[in-house]
């Protein structure tokens, strides 16, 4: 079993974006994991290598800004 990180186009990157950004009050790990086909550990990995924050950190920082 391979422990690499897989790896998103820019467009599954958009989405994710997009995902968090229209769900920052009913987020689920799991459901954007198994969009992106994905376990939740591996997409946490994938998450902070590509944006370097974990998505509760990413998710702050959006309800941050639009308060």
């Amino acid at each position: 079993m391979s422990n690499k990180v897989p790896t998103l186009s820019g467009d599954d990157l958009h989405a994710i974006q997009e995902y968090l950004q229209e769900h920052v009050d009913d987020f689920s790990l799991r459901e954007i994991a198994d969009r992106f086909a994905m376990s939740q550990v591996k997409f946490q990995s994938f998450f902070i290598d590509e944006y370097g924050s974990s998505v509760y950190a990413y998710l702050r920082s959006l309800s941050k800004s639009g308060e």
